[in-house]
């Protein structure tokens, strides 16, 4: 209950997706006391390694180069994956089950992650000792699965909102330097502001440069319009 209140908490701060999936992967971990936990995401029908902590992290990435291993197979089986031993089911996935062991990894549970219906993942929990993953586990860790991938549409969405928003205050940045040097050139040059941009306008297209290029010049680095022409102060790469 203490993991699904905190993970609760985490998500309501509002994470990224990135920080969802880590949030799992720690949580999880704690909450079934296991060695490490990861999770591993799928698009366009292949696998890869998501967020992952102690142990879990090489296994996390062998399974993702090899395409095989409990979390390929809960995802695209959609069902939990459970092994007490894989010393007793090497062959089952050599790659994955080799570098388990040599992290000394023993037991592993991989549960699916579903948003909307559709397996986009899958929660990987790690131990050290044989471990049988009684319902009850399975069930704590399914839930705090089905947590965050109630969240991830949520977390798509702000983390979407957020890229729109410093989009807009980069452009918004921009213009601002074009008027100050659209201000600076009408004052050099005694001229109406709005034939000042005909003038930036004219030196861009002369020197192969951007009207953003030549504003940031003006304003930033220096170039000064005198008179009839724009002559530079400081040399403009």
């Amino acid at each position: 209950m203490d993991a699904l209140l905190s993970f609760s908490a985490a998500l309501a701060a509002g994470s990224s997706i990135d920080d969802v999936l880590r949030n799992l992967a720690v949580l999880s971990a704690m909450a079934l006391r296991v060695t490490g936990a990861g999770v591993v995401l799928v698009e366009d029908g292949s696998i890869f390694a998501g967020p992952s902590i102690d142990r879990a992290t090489e296994p996390e990435h062998v399974q993702a180069a090899t395409q095989q291993g409990p979390g390929v197979d809960a995802v695209r089986t959609g069902l939990v994956v459970r092994v007490s031993d894989l010393r007793q089911v090497k062959d089952r996935w050599p790659s994955f089950t080799s570098s388990a062991l040599q992290h000394d990894i023993v037991a592993v549970m991989s549960v699916p992650v579903r948003v909307a219906d559709a397996d986009i993942g899958a929660l990987d929990l790690y131990a050290m000792a044989v471990r049988d993953w009684p319902d009850e586990e399975i069930a704590a860790a399914q839930a705090l699965a089905n947590i965050a991938a109630a969240y991830m549409p949520y977390a798509s969405e702000l983390q979407q909102s957020c890229d729109v928003s410093t989009r807009l205050s980069d452009a918004l940045s921009r213009r601002i330097v074009v008027e100050q040097a659209k201000g600076m050139v009408a004052g050099y040059r005694h001229i109406p502001v709005r034939q000042a941009i005909d003038v930036m306008r004219n030196y861009a297209v002369t020197h192969r440069a951007s009207l953003q290029e030549i504003a940031e010049a003006i304003v930033v680095v220096g170039l000064r319009p005198l008179c009839k022409r724009v002559v530079t102060c400081v040399a403009v790469q």
